[in-house]
């Protein structure tokens, strides 16, 4: 899950990596969208990945080809 080493990147403690999208997880996702003004759900959905990785809520970003799409973007899967 590539969720970890972003939020890891932005100082976000998540606790110890090991694939699943646990409770640490979401609390972490949701401390960095409230530190971003996102809206803090717990969810990376595009703008929340877009702030991740660095770049403008305005860039294009592809979907995923993959299933299991979640957030915002149903078309935005990480394959889970």
């Amino acid at each position: 899950m590539s969720e970890y080493p972003a939020l890891q990147n932005h100082n976000v403690s998540v606790g110890k990596i090991d694939g699943v999208m646990g409770p640490k997880t979401i609390a972490g996702i949701r401390t960095f969208q409230q530190k971003n003004a996102l809206t803090a759900d717990g969810i990376v959905g595009p703008k929340t990945w877009a702030a991740l990785q660095g770049v403008s809520s305005t860039t294009t970003i592809q979907p995923s080809t993959t299933t299991g799409g979640f957030g915002d973007d149903p078309g935005f899967g990480f394959g889970y």
